[in-house]
């Protein structure tokens, strides 16, 4: 087994052979989701069952659920041998008089000395069932995330004469959330709808393979069952990138705990991690906490974690 000291040492040196790569790759960075302990600890098997203010970012659509204000504040350490570290905070709003949801969040991965992303986004949601259908079609939510994104590079040996230090984008998602019936539910999103440009080399030469943010296609299927002692969600989606297709499943089950409460425990696999999560949420709106522990694919010292409040207002 290797030993942590030596986790840590490999870990750095990863770091920053991982930076160099960013700047020179077509895929770099954006491509970590950390956001939530709950879609985390569910293996990011969210889309199809978004029904929480994590649905700002995993569907935005989902957010159309919500009747109630959540805001929910987030951080995260993906691994234990590095110092990277994501920060989470995201609120959502219900308006008045079925005019739709609007949400908004902000979104931090940091990697210590080397560099910094930000996201920063506004969301709308809406039912538009009543506007397409005459009662055949109960409820189909549809949601728009814009979305300012940006990176700071903070590493001393950059090559400022032709690299960048930091570069700026715009970019939506755009999400649809369809439930069958009582217990089955579809979605689907497309992230990045459009790809900005984050190529840091200073006037590419001819022939250089520029680093857009890459678009991704992602369909999923939820499965939920009430029961008096608690419920229960199961859940899988397909994410589709310009470099392969990823398969997510996850489930939950939620146990009451007295009259006024439930505890959520969960799974989750992709196939970059593996996820187990812990829940407390009162029935009455309150606070409420989500825990996950994360295990990297093959390389299961190098566990992380995420912890999420969240915080329900009664309806204004």
């Amino acid at each position: 087994m290797i030993q942590k000291k030596h986790l840590k040492k490999i870990g750095k040196l990863a770091m920053c052979c991982m930076m160099v790569g960013m700047l020179f790759a077509s895929e770099g960075f954006f491509t970590n989701n950390e956001w939530g302990a709950r879609p985390v600890g569910l293996g990011g098997s969210f889309v199809a069952i978004a029904d929480d203010v994590n649905s700002v970012v995993w569907n935005p659509a989902g957010m159309a659920r919500l009747d109630q204000i959540e805001a929910t504040f987030m951080y995260s350490k993906p691994y234990s041998v590095v110092d990277f570290g994501a920060n989470y905070l995201a609120l959502v709003y219900p308006l008045k008089e079925e005019q739709g949801v609007i949400g908004g969040a902000i979104l931090n991965y940091s990697y210590p000395e080397q560099a910094s992303e930000n996201v920063y986004l506004v969301s709308y949601a809406q039912d538009i069932a009543k506007y397409i259908s005459q009662g055949g079609i109960k409820n189909l939510y549809v949601g728009l995330s814009v979305k300012y994104m940006s990176v700071n590079i903070l590493a001393n040996d950059i090559d400022t004469t032709n690299y960048n230090t930091s570069k700026t984008g715009i970019t939506a998602d755009v999400g649809v959330l369809y439930p069958v019936n009582a217990n089955i539910s579809l979605g689907a999103m497309v992230k990045n709808l459009i790809e900005p440009d984050f190529t840091f080399r200073k006037s590419p030469p001819s022939g250089y393979e520029k680093n857009y943010i890459m678009r991704e296609i992602i369909a999923g299927v939820g499965y939920s069952k009430k029961e008096d002692k608690g419920e229960m969600n199961l859940a899988a989606s397909i994410v589709s990138y310009s470099g392969g297709t990823d398969i997510q499943l996850g489930g939950e089950y939620w146990i009451k705990a007295g009259e006024n409460s439930l505890i959520g425990v969960r799974a989750g696999y992709n196939p970059k991690k593996y996820s187990i999560g812990l829940s407390y949420k009162p029935l009455k709106p309150s606070l409420s906490l989500d825990f996950v522990y994360t295990i990297p694919s093959g390389l299961k010292e190098a566990y992380g974690w995420n912890v999420a409040i969240v915080y329900t207002f009664s309806r204004i």
